[in-house]
């Protein structure tokens, strides 16, 4: 049975899902159907803020400079971005938005002006907490991908593929229409779906998969346990 494991995370964040994929005992490779760019200027100035929110690693990217304002991110994976830029003051959310916006309706901050929310133009969902003001800054934009690699389409045409990963629903809907697309629906009888979220699932929830599994938990984590439950 293959071994080939499709990431299709934009290339900036694949590294480290590869990384686990590998740790799993099988092949990863990287076929993007996200392509993002950060916004010049969009960043302001955090110091004029009482926090900072991040819901995505992409997002603490786009800034240069960490400072010593207070930091929520939404998962693990972000935090861990936001720490290796320098911030020291971050809180985690678990990887749940409902858990980021109490944990932030909870939080005792310094001030009274605004905590600013970073993140990419496709986040349609408002970040609300009742009395807090939070200003929102779109700091990067994101294109989908309109078909996989030649590469990676003799993958799929030759069996040669054991599972796909899938963390974003846009991504789901962007490997959905690339494989209608390439005529490679056939293909998906053989391979697993791995996604993040029911809301990701639903994105490919039509096509004839082998088989397709949600994570336990909405992070890297639960995706990766998924590689190790034995199920591929």
């Amino acid at each position: 049975m293959s071994r080939h494991v499709l990431i299709t995370r934009a290339a900036d964040d694949a590294a480290e899902l590869a990384a686990r994929v590998e740790q799993a005992g099988f092949i990863p490779v990287i076929a993007p159907l996200l392509a993002a760019a950060t916004i010049p200027g969009a960043v302001p100035a955090l110091d004029n803020a009482r926090a900072v929110v991040f819901t995505s690693a992409r997002a603490v990217r786009a800034v240069s400079h960490a400072t010593n304002i207070p930091v929520f991110a939404v998962g693990s994976a972000t935090a861990q971005v936001a720490k290796d830029l320098g911030f020291t003051r971050i809180n985690t959310a678990g990887g749940d938005i409902a858990a980021l916006q109490v944990m932030l309706a909870q939080a005792d901050l310094p001030g009274d002006g605004p905590v600013y929310y970073l993140s990419g133009a496709e986040i349609t969902a408002p970040l609300a907490v009742p009395g807090m003001a939070i200003e929102r800054h779109i700091v990067y934009r994101v294109a989908l991908a309109d078909r996989f690699p030649d590469s990676v389409e003799t993958l799929f045409r030759a069996g040669d593929i054991a599972a796909l990963t899938l963390m974003s629903r846009r991504t789901g809907q962007a490997c959905a229409a690339a494989v209608g697309r390439q005529g490679l629906i056939p293909c998906l009888s053989t391979i697993n779906a791995l996604c993040l979220s029911d809301s990701v699932l639903e994105s490919v929830a039509h096509l004839p998969w082998r088989a397709a599994a949600v994570a336990g938990r909405p992070d890297m984590e639960g995706l990766c346990a998924l590689l190790a439950s034995g199920s591929l």
